[in-house]
């Protein structure tokens, strides 16, 4: 599905989200039971999930993983691989966060505006007509997990950096412009 080619933008390190996101690939290998509701730390997607209208479950990440490129990408920095947790936008651009759990850098893929990213990397994505289908959108900010509840499941105290976030500024003025949108009517 790659429609694409800007390369992978590096953000820096976040140990405490890889070492969770190691966490929870090393678990999920093992077949072992875990709530697919639970949500990854970050505070960079827009988009809701589930009944509840919440943040990015990992059932859907685990989905969205399967289907390779963008979701899950060969780290610039070790050819690890790197995993989207996240994506969202504005209405120019938009694109996704991701995490090597190898070498702990995160990355930034450019998808193109936030319909861009709604329409092709979710609305048409393995996530189309599962549980974890996206029910709705917000605009201006995101949907935000602090991730504590995966970090209390594997018993990780350090809780996860905060990462990127959805706030700009436009010649010196904050932005706050917000609005909820259901997907169902795009």
């Amino acid at each position: 599905m790659k429609v694409n080619s800007l390369p992978l933008e590096n953000r820096g390190r976040i140990p405490n989200n890889a070492k969770l996101l190691s966490r929870l690939l090393e678990w999920a290998a093992t077949g072992r039971h875990i709530d697919l509701w639970l949500t990854f730390p970050q505070n960079t997607c827009c988009f809701t999930f589930g009944p509840s209208k919440g943040p990015v479950p990992i059932g859907a990440l685990f989905l969205l993983w399967s289907a390779g490129w963008p979701y899950l990408q060969e780290c610039p920095e070790c050819h690890g691989k790197a995993y989207m947790v996240a994506c969202g936008g504005l209405l120019s651009v938009g694109g996704g966060s991701l995490i090597c759990p190898t070498c702990e850098s995160e990355w930034y893929q450019s998808l193109g505006g936030l319909t861009t990213v709604g329409r092709r990397y979710l609305l048409e994505s393995p996530l189309r007509g599962t549980e974890f289908e996206p029910r709705g959108m917000l605009f201006g900010r995101a949907c935000v997990s602090d991730g504590r509840d995966l970090c209390e499941f594997f018993g990780i105290a350090d809780l996860p950096e905060s990462g990127p976030g959805v706030s700009f500024e436009i010649l010196g003025h904050q932005l706050s412009l917000e609005g909820r949108f259901d997907l169902g009517k795009m």
